[in-house]
């Protein structure tokens, strides 16, 4: 996927996220072999994982910080998180819980569903299921996807509050 700033500061600063993940499937969900991340903006970041199944390892080098993570259970990518979801939202799945290879461990992400909304995209209005990461009550950060079920579960929308306050969202502008 690619992301680019085209409002505010993030057009201003020329962001250009850029995130790859190849991937299995394995028991109905997605699970890592490699992923590569590169943002440029003000200054560049970088990160990359490696999941070697049979080493059962992930190597990870995130902005030259390298880190080598047991891996004990299957375990993907942030960046396959909403095929995850896409995933189970489509198999009715109630539990919306992932691994996840982080930049020095595998962490659990939980999600919770919080009701159908509608979300407009240009002149179409599309009814979607809001899903919203559970990071606990002190976190000031959030990321809220929405997902539509009568265009296979598509995210339509994807939102992220930094702790800062500073609000990214991106909206689905096309889809063939």
């Amino acid at each position: 996927s690619q992301t680019r700033g085209t409002s505010g500061m993030a057009a201003m600063l020329g962001v250009d996220v850029q995130e790859k993940s190849t991937f299995s499937w394995n028991a109905n969900k997605p699970e890592c072999r490699t992923y590569d991340y590169s943002q440029k903006a003000l200054k560049t970041r970088t990160m990359s994982v490696t999941c070697d199944w049979n080493a059962k390892s992930a190597n990870v080098d995130d902005n030259g910080k390298m880190a080598n993570i047991a891996l004990t259970s299957a375990a993907m990518d942030r960046h396959l998180v909403p095929l995850a979801l896409m995933a189970d939202l489509k198999a009715g799945a109630s539990s919306l819980s992932y691994p996840v290879v982080d930049r020095d461990q595998v962490s659990e992400q939980r999600y919770v569903q919080s009701g159908h909304e509608t979300v407009s995209l240009g002149s179409t209005n599309v009814d979607a299921v809001k899903v919203s990461r559970d990071r606990g009550a002190d976190s000031k950060r959030q990321t809220t996807y929405w997902f539509a079920p009568k265009r296979d579960w598509l995210p339509v929308q994807i939102e992220q509050v930094e702790k800062n306050g500073e609000t990214i969202t991106m909206r689905l502008a096309t889809a063939k």
